[in-house]
């Protein structure tokens, strides 16, 4: 189970991405919810340690993954330069569709 924030600002929109991530096959969709998940991640790891000072540089994006496409690296650097707003849409599009597609799964009984 999720909860998926409900503001105004959120409802009252019908943003770019919620109509690209639509459009993806579930696999692409899968792969981009682990991308996502892995830059939450390194951001709430980012932000501990630099609470704890324990880190003094941050680390800028997700390293390079050698089994995976460089498109899909190049992708999930291009997360890291989401600020915090834009990401959080991000994150709640995601949602947003995986709350979708869960409902046509269970209408067509996949």
């Amino acid at each position: 189970h999720y909860l998926i924030p409900l503001g105004s600002e959120v409802q009252n929109r019908q943003s770019d991405a919620q109509s690209k991530l639509q459009q993806l096959s579930n696999d692409s969709f899968e792969e981009l919810a682990a991308d996502i998940y892995d830059e939450v991640d390194r951001r709430e790891t980012d932000a501990i340690w630099l609470t704890n000072q324990q880190l003094q540089n941050s680390i800028a994006f997700l390293p390079v993954n050698p089994t995976i496409s460089p498109m899909r690296n190049q992708g999930r650097q291009k997360l890291a330069t989401l600020d915090a707003k834009e990401f959080s849409l991000l994150v709640i599009d995601l949602l947003l569709d995986t709350k979708r597609r869960q409902n046509i799964s269970l209408e067509t009984g996949q």
